[in-house]
């Protein structure tokens, strides 16, 4: 009975060393306004790389706030945030709670007004928005 304990230990710790540790799940934490594409995102990674995504939404300085809750809780937070603020995770990255922040998109605001309306062309500001 010794040897084969002994045995199935001994390929139980071989088999945990030659397998690579898989991820239990990703936490990825975003704005509202990113939730739609988000999760289509979240949940293609899934069915691609059998990892399950842990998903939070919400107004992204709530978000931020929570992400600070979590480490002085547990040490650890979501594995991604994404926002359409950067101030918010450049706030995380100062207070050493994350990497350097990444712009991963960017898009353009446009503003469409009826004609008549009293707008005048040159009051119209372009704004980038930055993701």
């Amino acid at each position: 009975m010794k040897k084969h304990f002994f045995a199935f230990s001994l390929i139980a710790c071989a088999v945990g060393v030659i397998l690579p540790t898989q991820a239990f799940a990703v936490k990825l934490y975003g704005a509202g306004s990113l939730r739609d594409s988000l999760t289509e995102v979240a949940e293609s990674f899934n069915e691609k790389y059998g990892i399950p995504v842990e998903t939070r939404f919400g107004p992204f300085g709530l978000t931020r706030e929570f992400i600070e809750q979590e480490f002085s809780e547990s040490g650890k937070s979501a594995d991604v945030f994404a926002s359409a603020d950067i101030d918010n995770p450049q706030i995380l990255f100062e207070e050493g709670l994350s990497k350097p922040v990444v712009n991963f998109t960017s898009n353009r605001m446009t503003a469409v007004v009826r004609s008549g309306q009293g707008f005048v062309k040159k009051q119209l500001i372009k704004l980038d928005h930055h993701i």
